[in-house]
């Protein structure tokens, strides 16, 4: 994360330090500090959560591992709902697992999520063909979630 980025450059010898004449600086990542995020995660774009949160790893590191525990089972929740025929339900799901994942830049996620809640608001009754349209939404919206909380598990 920043912290190793940050630890690496500090440790950078000075200009005209060389020893001999000919050292390089190591090009060796640091072991991340404990607690920081990972250079990079499955699913995640860190710099641009980073961003959205104004640079606070921690605070980013925190609703990761919320999105984690959370909504891992937001596909099967999601599914429930339709068999029982909530499509309601199924769309606020959809709706909130996309907002979530688009606020820490779990961006094939939000997307996957999005195409889900706009998928339902098309659909009509009998509508086979929306229907298996659907069915693929959701197939890619539990891989993407997959991806995600799978990738989550390192913090």
């Amino acid at each position: 994360g920043l912290a190793a980025a940050a630890a690496f450059f500090l440790a950078l010898p000075e200009p005209g330090d060389r020893a001999g004449g000919t050292q390089t600086p190591s090009t060796q990542w640091p072991e991340p500090l404990p607690g920081a995020l990972p250079e990079t995660l499955p699913g995640i774009d860190i710099p641009t959560g980073l961003e959205r949160l104004q640079g606070d790893g921690a605070l980013l590191r925190s609703v990761l591992q919320e999105l984690r525990d959370g909504q891992a089972g937001k596909g099967a929740e999601l599914r429930q709902a339709l068999e029982l025929g909530d499509t309601a339900q199924a769309r606020f799901v959809a709706h909130t697992l996309a907002g979530v994942a688009g606020n820490v830049s779990a961006l094939r996620l939000a997307a996957a999520a999005l195409a889900v809640e706009h998928g339902l608001n098309a659909q009509a009754p009998g509508d086979t063909d929306a229907g298996r349209a659907l069915a693929a939404r959701l197939d890619e919206l539990d891989a993407a979630l997959a991806e995600v909380v799978d990738g989550l598990d390192e913090l």
